[in-house]
């Protein structure tokens, strides 16, 4: 493949960056102009590949039956003897800002990409059919589903650490309180300083879910005066409805145990032997982090005899209530247990 005369890209940098004459100014607006309506016809949904392989034939077929051009130094008159390759030069620009506009502007969340150079974004993407293991530049893994992808800046953890995320992945985040890391997926953003959590995109709702740490979502573009922000701790999650346009909170599918200054609560913490119901449920409490709430004072007292070491929280809650005749509720982030009577 034919490269572009080296004239053309000193030409066109010196025009990006303000430094060309005004007669060289006049010149390539005027070639710029000439083009415009014929490209502004040209389909913006096409993939990057299309518009680099439309454009090279552009200026490939612009070349044909011209002479090769001279250094801009052995020539004053440049653009009187070669306006074709202008125009193949001008369109070079315009193509690639309508490949900026089809494959990253529209792919990527607006608040991220406001004042970036987004030619320097590094994409990580996960091709395959099993989830994919990436390794950020501070250290950071994102797991990601497949088909989902990650872009970052160049200068990633240099002064801050900014994501997006296209699709689904679990994050376990490098602890940096002097650079949080913030994760964009479509309208909400994610701010941690150090933790790991999952996001989810259906499409129609985003959801975010803790694992340990804590977490602060909330739609990208909104100020801390404004508010509007929903902070997470482990085994709580919440979900953002993208039509609706608001925030729901609730608990995760299967909380875990959580860790605290004296590590996570061990297995044999479970093994209730007629252990008052109130106890029980400070011990569940303190052990996933999670608020449960009686409602029912007589069954406070009721005695809990049984090992519940080996299962999973909601299990150990069906268990319970199915000895003391009650049942269990999760409203929002809290458990609540209602009715029942001791035996």
């Amino acid at each position: 493949m034919k490269r572009a005369n080296p004239g053309f890209s000193k030409l066109l940098k010196r025009y990006r960056q303000g430094e060309c004459s005004e007669e060289e100014k006049i010149i390539v607006d005027q070639w710029f102009n000439s083009i415009h309506h014929e490209i502004a016809d040209k389909p913006m949904n096409e993939t990057r590949d299309v518009i680099m392989a439309r454009m090279w034939a552009n200026i490939q077929s612009a070349n044909q039956d011209e002479p090769e051009i001279l250094p801009l130094a052995e020539s004053r008159k440049w653009w009187q003897m070669w306006p074709a390759r202008i125009a193949a030069a001008c369109l070079f620009v315009v193509i690639g800002f309508a490949a900026y506009e089809s494959v990253f502007k529209k792919g990527l969340d607006a608040t991220f990409v406001a004042g970036r150079d987004i030619s320097r974004l590094t994409k990580m993407a996960n091709n395959g059919a099993s989830v994919k293991s990436v390794t950020l530049p501070d250290q950071s893994i994102v797991m990601l589903d497949p088909g989902s992808s990650v872009y970052y800046d160049a200068d990633f953890g240099l002064t801050k650490r900014e994501v997006v995320l296209k699709g689904s992945g679990f994050f376990q985040v490098s602890h940096n309180k002097q650079k949080p890391f913030l994760v964009f997926a479509g309208n909400i953003v994610t701010r941690v300083v150090g933790t790991s959590f999952a996001i989810r995109n259906d499409m129609k709702n985003l959801e975010v879910a803790v694992l340990t740490g804590k977490v602060i979502v909330e739609k990208a573009g909104t100020t801390a005066s404004q508010n509007e922000g929903v902070m997470l701790t482990p085994n709580q999650k919440v979900t953002y409805d993208q039509e609706k346009d608001h925030f729901v909170t609730g608990l995760v599918n299967e909380p875990v145990l959580v860790e605290t200054k004296s590590g996570a609560a061990p297995v044999a913490t479970f093994n209730f032997d007629d252990v008052p119901l109130s106890d029980v449920a400070r011990i569940l409490e303190a052990s996933y982090g999670i608020e449960i709430v009686i409602k029912n004072e007589q069954i406070k007292s009721c005695p809990v005899k049984a090992d519940l070491g080996q299962h999973p929280l909601y299990t150990k809650l069906d268990i319970i209530c199915a000895a003391l005749k009650s049942h269990y509720d999760v409203k929002g982030t809290t458990i609540i247990i209602t009715g029942g009577q001791c035996e």
